[in-house]
Order: structure tokens, then C-alpha cells, then sequence
């Protein structure tokens, strides 16, 4: 099972760009389990259980094991052809 998260908030123009690559990847990767985490709803939890340092950050999981950890801005093929791979 391939597990991708996003850690965001609503007010970073970053992880809004984000969130809107992955809200398209997620009708192309129908068997990947997409999860949107926001940094407002519980700020200590956020960063103390998924040590997240920075927004955005995608954390991709396969078979709940973390592959691959992307923070800040990107465009969309690196994360596709990494999860065509991973598939």
C-alpha cells in the first residue's frame, strides 16, 4: 500500500500550490491513499509526532515505510515518475 502525505497550511502560498498538484495526481493514482494534513489543526501534534520542519512537505509511504520526503515547492512530474516507479 502507497501512502502519500501532505503536511500544509492554508495560508502558505506554497503548500496551496501543492495541495492543488496532488488534488490532480489523485484522480490519476486512484490506488494510492492520499492524506492532507493541516498545520492550524493541531500545530504540537503536527510537528512533534511527523517531524515536519518545513511546509509543504510530502511524505511518501510504501507499505509503511517512509520512500521518499519532499519539502517545499516542486512541479508535478518529479512526484509523478516517482510514484509510476513506485507502483
Amino acid at each position: 500500500m502507497i501512502n502519500v502525505k501532505l503536511f500544509y497550511a492554508e495560508w502558505s502560498r506554497p503548500s496551496v500550490a501543492v495541495k492543488n498538484i496532488i488534488n490532480k495526481m489523485q484522480n490519476e493514482f486512484s490506488l494510492i491513499n492520499f492524506e492532507y494534513l493541516e498545520y492550524d489543526n493541531d500545530k504540537q501534534a503536527f510537528f512533534k509526532l511527523n517531524d515536519i520542519v518545513n511546509l509543504p512537505t510530502v511524505v511518501i509511504y510504501k507499505d509503511s515505510i517512509e520512500v521518499k520526503r519532499i519539502e517545499g515547492s516542486f512541479l508535478t512530474s518529479p512526484l509523478r515518475k516517482f510514484l509510476i516507479k513506485l507502483k
